[in-house]
């Protein structure tokens, strides 16, 4: 088997911030695998312009459901696409948002992945290292240290972390925005978040004013960073 898979990290959705080594993989590739929804795939619209024009696109429509039982079987039908690709010794590459190996949604690929085939990651910039870059939030130093959670964790285990007097990052934050308003007034840290939303596309948003958090539902793609310290 002469054909690879290379899972490509694509940062946090600005052409520019796409790394060389996955531009080269990418315009490399014969065929590129991809998940979005219906309407689009956030990931194909950063790696567009990168793509060989000869390149075969296989768009996966993936639905944003708790429920993982459709999500593994279309990942299942990836992977058993991909693998009989390889075995044509076709060159193949994964497009995935932020870092493949970060909440990636290669992830769940590579579960359904048989490990024995030829394949590398590239690693890409991750919202969190993007977000505090455009607002400008040092995130850890010295012996400070890092918490990640997803905002779909149990809201009480959320407000737990913000005790531990670390840097939190709260995770597609948007949704659950008017909950997690009210533990950042209730632990006094109005002076201590920043609330990015869409970061790196030109819908971006920055938020640092509690009073301009609404109590409605924000954009799925965002995030808090609280410096609980």
């Amino acid at each position: 088997m002469n054909g690879s898979l290379v899972a490509v990290g694509l940062g946090p959705g600005d052409p520019e911030l796409v790394t060389l080594k996955a531009v080269k993989a990418i315009a490399a590739a014969q065929h590129v695998f991809v998940i979005g929804t219906e309407e689009r795939s956030r990931a194909l619209e950063t790696a567009k312009t990168y793509i060989n024009s000869n390149a075969q696109t296989h768009l996966f429509a993936m639905p944003m459901l708790k429920q993982r039982t459709l999500a593994k079987q279309i990942y299942k039908e990836m992977a058993d696409a991909i693998h009989a690709l390889l075995q044509q010794n076709k060159h193949c590459v994964f497009l995935c948002e932020g870092d493949p190996m970060f909440y990636g949604s290669f992830i769940h690929l590579l579960d359904a992945l048989n490990m024995d085939l030829p394949l590398s990651i590239i690693p890409g910039i991750s919202s969190i290292h993007s977000a505090a870059a455009a607002s400008l939030t040092p995130l850890v130093t010295l012996n400070e240290t890092l918490t990640v959670i997803p905002a779909t964790t149990d809201i009480s285990l959320i407000e737990h972390h913000f005790e531990s007097k670390n840097t939190i990052v709260i995770l597609k934050a948007g949704p659950r925005i008017a909950e997690l308003k009210q533990i950042i007034i209730k632990h006094k840290l109005q002076q201590g978040f920043t609330y990015v939303e869409n970061c790196s596309h030109p819908e971006q948003r920055i938020i640092n004013d509690i009073t301009q958090l609404p109590d409605t539902a924000l954009p799925y793609f965002s995030l808090l960073i609280i410096k609980a310290n």
